[in-house]
């Protein structure tokens, strides 16, 4: 069984792009265009290497193909259709993850899980004005802020609470083995614009540097959006007395320090 998704993440703002995005153009070997890595050019080549396998009589084994156009917004379909699909397959392969480089194939073997949800932190009975409550009654944003922080990583090793990290699987010494020929993971993130996530690798990144008069992104003096890293935030410490209050995180007046936030 081979999966992929056609489906694509929208190509705005559209006047960042040097060529038309759905229309794919060759630069220095690589196709530039919308869904090129993600996912369409990573699946074309698994049904059109299995057709030529069979045009040759060199096909071992029967082919099945689920591709989907949901993946992007939730994939609650192809979720949905194993439960009910009788034929089964005896093994699958997904070409929509990553290799280091170009010249270091890689075969992914274990993925990473997500929990999403939605909740309400309330630290008072109504909206306070920041101007008279600020800094002294507590913020709800301040109180979301400490209940996450107990989940996060530890800052120095960058792993998870011992609570968090019940079930994992050890390592295998092979598997141990086989990372020494892996380039140097804080390369790899600088490579890509990040950096290390925990202290004891840290390493100053330019862009992201904590700076005493950094402006906030609703601020009307802010530099165009297109040309912040896509991303990566901020980690420098702050302590806002105001913040917005609706979900979309858009920007709220400064006269008041509300009662609740939600995540």
């Amino acid at each position: 069984l081979i999966y992929g998704h056609y489906d694509v993440q929208g190509a705005e703002p559209l006047d960042l792009w040097d060529t038309p995005p759905f229309e794919p153009t060759v630069r220095d070997g690589r196709i530039y265009a919308r869904g090129a890595a993600d996912d369409k050019g990573n699946f074309l080549p698994l049904p059109a290497a299995a057709c030529d396998l069979s045009a040759a009589g060199e096909l071992p084994v029967h082919v099945r193909i689920a591709i989907e156009g949901e993946e992007e917004a939730g994939g609650k379909s192809i979720a949905a259709w194993p439960a009910t699909d009788t034929r089964g397959a005896d093994a699958a392969i997904v070409y929509d993850s990553a290799m280091v480089g170009p010249d270091l194939p890689a075969i992914t073997i274990g993925l990473r899980g997500a929990a999403l949800t939605t909740f309400d932190v309330r630290a008072a009975d109504r909206d306070q004005h920041s101007g008279l409550f600020g800094g002294s009654a507590l913020n709800a944003l301040h109180a979301l802020h400490r209940a996450l922080t107990a989940v996060l990583p530890d800052p120095e090793t960058g792993l998870l609470r011992d609570e968090l990290r019940v079930g994992i699987a050890p390592v295998a010494d092979a598997e141990r083995a086989s990372w020494s020929a892996l380039p140097d993971g804080d390369q790899t993130l600088a490579a890509s614009g990040a950096r290390p996530s925990h202290r004891t690798r840290h390493r100053p990144h330019p862009r992201l540097s904590c700076a005493p008069a950094a402006r906030s992104r609703s601020s009307p003096t802010s530099p165009p959006k297109a040309s912040r890293p896509s991303s990566p935030a901020s980690r420098c410490p702050t302590t806002p007395s105001t913040h917005p209050t609706s979900r979309s995180g858009s920007a709220a007046s400064s006269s008041a320090t509300p009662a609740a936030t939600r995540c």
